[in-house]
Parts: C-alpha cells; structure tokens; sequence
C-alpha cells in the first residue's frame, strides 16, 4: 500500500491553479501495460468473467459491474488479462454491496476501495497510472 500524500491528479492542480512543473514535474506519458511481444490486440484485450463448467461465477450485479467496466476501460488498454484476479474481487465485492448491503462491514468496504484505487477508479489512482515508475 501506498505511503504519504494521496497523489492529486495534475488536472486538479492545474485548475485550482497549483500546478508547478518542479514540484509535479510535467504531464508524464501514458504507460500501457502487456507484453510487448503479443500483438496489440491481445496484449490489451479486456478479461473475460470467470466461468466454472461453463457457468459465470459472479452474479447479475457482479457481472453488470464487469460489463460497465469493459464499457468503459476496454479502449484505455489499462486493464489486461493481467488483471484478471483484481476484477473479479473487486466486481465480487461490488455485487455484494449491492445485493447485501447490510453484510457491508467496514473491513470490506475498505478491500472494495482498495481494489477500485488498483484499477485505477479514483482520481488519484488514475494519475498514479499515468506516472512512470521510478527506477
């Protein structure tokens, strides 16, 4: 986990007027994951949902969500077979929220946040994807 400042997304700093290039540096490239040697299709094709025997594991919530999500991510090539894993909890745990909501402790509402912020669904999150990884 992350440690320090939450980072605040530049656009954000650049409207309240805040910006300063030696301080945030510049608008940094946007980094696109996958391996290199696996054509641009594929390298940044969109997960699938987990199915056992043929059957989708998550339910109607949890595979609105996944299909929200593809709508919306599919085109950045941000999300990647790679994250596979992190989807699916986090879409389980979205599903749960919405078809249980009272089961919602604070614990879980927290493991969502968490795995929203590593898919890159908060602002912050967003702008830590966007900054290259120091060596």
């Amino acid at each position: 986990m992350d440690s320090g400042r939450r980072v605040i997304p530049l656009s954000l700093l650049k409207m309240k007027g805040t910006h300063n290039t030696t301080r945030q540096g510049g608008d940094a490239p946007e980094i696109k994951p996958g391996d290199p040697s696996l054509s641009p299709a594929k390298r940044y094709a969109f997960p699938k949902p987990p199915r056992v025997n043929g059957k989708p594991v998550l339910g109607p919530s949890g595979m609105k969500e996944w299909r929200h999500i593809r709508r919306l991510m599919e085109a950045t090539g941000v999300i990647t077979q790679v994250d596979h894993a992190v989807l699916f909890g986090y879409c389980m745990l979205y599903e749960r929220s919405v078809t249980k909501p009272a089961a919602m402790t604070a614990a879980l509402l927290t493991q969502l946040r968490m795995f929203a912020g590593e898919l890159g669904f908060t602002p912050s999150a967003r702008e830590r994807l966007r900054r290259p990884i120091a060596d």
